[in-house]
């Protein structure tokens, strides 16, 4: 091979090794990640985007609960919903009365007075039947509830404890029973305006609610 030709093959090589050069140069400019982006724009963009934080999440199920609240309310009626509440907190009651009974070995008396619209809670503190005014356990006060001041628009509508308005529970057993100290022979049934019932079972006294 002549001088002159080697010359020509190193130059169409370098020739062809620039253009290569430059064209993988050219590609690289142009992918996302090489392309200069404004700093406004690097601040703008999040560090994680593909999830949501702990804040977003919590705030979400805030939200969602408040509009269920809502709902309930619009739907349901702000009475209804504190019928609700209140019909809880008597079978709640129910329940704490019926073991400081048990617990106190003295019988416990609950008295609704449906025109009232409330219920008091008396214990019998000789054992003799000599009822006083039981302690609310909170406050230490009387135990009376009103319910339309407690639950604005809860109010009693009829109480059936065997066709009285008076529930005893019996300091062996916690067994409930009537105004003439009978045994309950049929759920005593509490009845709120809005249709809801707090039922306590003969025998065992279990209170419970009904829609």
């Amino acid at each position: 091979m002549s001088k002159k030709h080697r010359i020509q093959n190193e130059e169409t090589f370098q020739r062809h090794e620039f253009h290569a050069m430059k064209k993988h140069s050219a590609s690289r400019l142009l992918h996302p990640a090489c392309i200069r982006q404004p700093p406004e724009a690097i601040a703008d963009r999040p560090a994680f985007s593909s999830a949501f934080s702990l804040i977003e999440l919590i705030a979400v199920i805030a939200i969602v609960g408040v509009l269920m609240m809502a709902a309930i309310i619009k739907f349901g009626g702000a009475d209804s919903w504190n019928d609700r509440i209140a019909a809880n907190e008597i079978r709640s009651h129910l329940a704490y009365i019926r073991n400081m009974a048990m617990n106190h070995e003295r019988a416990t008396r609950v008295v609704f007075n449906v025109a009232a619209n409330n219920y008091t809670v008396w214990i019998d503190t000789t054992g003799t039947g000599s009822f006083a005014a039981a302690r609310e356990p909170v406050t230490r006060q009387d135990w009376i509830v009103d319910l339309g001041k407690r639950f604005s628009g809860a109010a009693l509508d009829t109480v059936d404890i065997n066709g009285g308005d008076t529930l005893y529970f019996s300091e062996t057993n916690g067994m409930p029973f009537d105004s003439g100290l009978a045994p309950l022979t049929a759920d005593g049934v509490i009845t709120l305006h809005s249709g809801l019932m707090v039922t306590v079972a003969p025998v065992t006294g279990y209170a419970d609610v009904i829609e």
